[in-house]
């Protein structure tokens, strides 16, 4: 995007504020992130792509309030709202965090006990969060008939893996609604020099059963190669909870499947079929053996054959 058209818009957020250093920052799957000063202020500006972005956007403020309001650790929001004519999508602007990322801060000690602990604690402590005032009931995107609408066109193909939950989800059942963030991993904490935590990128923030947030934690490990971090984090969890979370299996299926669908979704139908942001198919084709694997985690742990999911893959891999 246009720095100058940026900066223009926030000014506009901003009342008129002197804005230098602006800078972009990272460009993830739904949103477009840079670093700026107002007034020698640090900030961050977060815009929001696809169909949902007001949704989306207004979720994470709403999020973000609650937990601020509460004492939990979030950057406190400084402005947010609808496209002011330069950003190109829905904005949020929170104050800019120093520090690193939680892998990069501790390095090789990422996965010591000390820090799955501090991990788990953060992701414990948001589902003991008050959300009386969070103000949605809407389903959240870990429930089954959302899972099978995020799919479109590729629901018959994901539907022998939809079809192995449905027969287990009476069974298991939910537990009480908490505030999650959907998200939740080690890119998403940003540890201070002064070693403080924050969480940030809450998008995906939603009332649901605990037990989805701790499950994406661990699915989003496995599919990207760690599946031990995964086991330290239910470990880590468990203890935390002081007891052994009940079907736990059935929620990493179901956060695997989550995972799965809506990344081959989007390399397949395109990046709008998702309300991602604009491009990101092209990124994951690039990567299509990465893809091809994530689905081969969740047709091993399911117990399932996706051939129709195979297929489809291969049609847009081999049309580059």
């Amino acid at each position: 995007m246009d720095l100058s058209r940026v900066s223009t818009g926030l000014q506009k957020c901003l009342h008129g504020a002197a804005i230098t250093q602006l800078e972009p920052l990272s460009a993830g799957w739904e949103t477009d992130v840079y670093g700026f000063e107002a007034d020698n202020r640090p900030l961050v500006l977060r815009v929001y792509s696809g169909f949902d972005q007001w949704n989306r956007g207004e979720v994470e403020a709403r999020a973000m309030r609650l937990l601020n309001a509460q004492g939990y650790p979030v950057p406190r929001i400084v402005a947010a709202g609808p496209d002011p004519g330069d950003f190109g999508g829905w904005y949020l602007i929170m104050d800019r965090v120093p520090g690193q990322v939680f892998a990069r801060h501790f390095g090789d000690q990422s996965a010591a006990p000390a820090q799955v602990r501090l991990f788990c604690s953060l992701l414990r402590r948001l589902h003991q969060v008050d959300p009386t005032d969070f103000g949605t009931n809407a389903p959240s995107s870990f429930s089954l008939d959302i899972i099978r609408l995020m799919a479109g066109d590729l629901r018959e193909a994901f539907e022998p893996a939809l079809q192995v939950l449905d027969r287990r989800e009476l069974q298991v059942g939910r537990e009480r609604r908490c505030l999650i963030h959907g998200d939740f991993h080690s890119e998403n904490i940003l540890i201070t020099p002064d070693g403080a935590p924050f969480v940030i990128d809450w998008s995906g923030a939603a009332l649901e059963d605990p037990r989805a947030d701790v499950a994406q934690a661990m699915a989003l490990c496995i599919t990207n190669g760690n599946p031990g971090h995964a086991e330290l984090i239910r470990q880590g969890y468990e203890a935390e909870h002081g007891g052994p979370l009940p079907h736990q299996d059935y929620f990493l299926q179901l956060a695997l499947t989550r995972r799965v669908l809506t990344t081959v979704v989007t390399m397949v139908c395109g990046s709008a079929a998702m309300g991602m942001r604009p491009g990101l198919e092209v990124q994951l084709r690039k990567h299509g053996a990465w893809v091809q694997g994530m689905v081969a985690h969740l047709e091993q742990f399911s117990s399932v054959r996706l051939p129709l999911v195979h297929a489809a893959m291969d049609r847009v891999l081999s049309a580059q």
